[in-house]
């Protein structure tokens, strides 16, 4: 008998050991996204929400988050539709560790498309941008203008210069802080003529970038050191700027692409941005 007790004891404990192997273990509650429709549209007093993959051949997922919600995953290549409730909203992207700055925008009955870059180089950087905004009302409904072509890297900064500037309040301080690049004297260059573009206008208070440098050597930090947001914030209120430009320069032959936003030091938002093809 007792032979036989311990015979079935274990095989019981066999039992159970072989069930918990192959049972799935719990790990928290499982992240369930919302199905996206890429046919699907949007009825009265909402707008549809498009976010793109750029060209980037990266294999991350992109992780969409509206008003601060995982909304939608998006694969390489793909793009994911949401449809929202008309008003203000906000979206930020998160990728290969990064999260993108939050951008506010207002729903109006509208579709509005953003799309989002990694860039691999020196330093990986992961952009939002945001493409078209075009009112889904035939009768409100204002033709976009495709952006013009830039055919070489003074072309770009021009262009972006004048995207960028339409974005600011006049008279504010800007800081143009730093444009990374994988070309040597490229990002120095880029951030030394878009300087220049804006003082030219006229339409702001620009910090000196001798100051900028005066601001790094007191806090013994460099340049190429200044990769973050928050670092970029951190530099412009030490040199008293209001605004802050950062940036990058990544791609290779004919699709290269300098990349600017604005972003405002005491809330972080980001004020104007540009993406422009040279």
């Amino acid at each position: 008998m007792r032979k036989a007790t311990i015979c079935l004891l274990s095989v019981f404990t066999a039992a159970v050991c072989t069930a918990c192997l192959s049972a799935p273990q719990a790990s928290g509650p499982a992240r369930q996204l919302p199905q996206t429709n890429l046919s699907a549209a949007a009825g009265a007093d909402e707008s549809e929400i498009i976010i793109q993959r750029g060209p980037d051949n990266q294999r991350e997922f992109v992780s969409v988050f509206i008003d601060g919600i995982l909304k939608a995953e998006v694969s390489p290549n793909s793009s994911e539709k949401l449809i929202l409730p008309n008003g203000p909203h906000s979206i930020s992207v998160s990728a290969i560790g990064r999260t993108t700055s939050t951008q506010k925008f207002q729903a109006q009955s509208s579709r509005l498309v953003f799309k989002a870059t990694i860039t691999m180089g020196t330093f990986s950087t992961l952009i939002l941008t945001k493409e078209s905004d075009v009112s889904l009302d035939p009768s409100k409904a204002v033709p976009v203008a495709a952006a013009p072509a830039a055919d070489s890297l003074s072309q770009a900064i021009a262009l972006t210069a004048s995207t960028i500037a339409g974005g600011l309040p006049e008279k504010c301080r800007v800081g143009v802080i730093n444009i990374t690049a994988s070309r040597t004297g490229d990002g120095e260059f880029a951030a030394d003529e878009l300087t220049t573009h804006l003082v030219n206008m006229k339409k702001f208070s620009i910090v000196d970038r001798r100051s900028l440098d005066v601001v790094l050597a007191e806090q013994n930090l460099h340049m190429s050191g200044i990769v973050d947001d928050d670092s970029v914030i951190s530099l412009g209120k030490l040199a008293g700027a209001e605004i802050v430009l950062t940036g990058s320069i990544g791609g290779s032959g004919e699709n290269r692409r300098l990349t600017v936003k604005a972003l405002d030091v005491q809330t972080g938002e980001i004020q104007a941005m540009s993406s422009q093809k040279f």
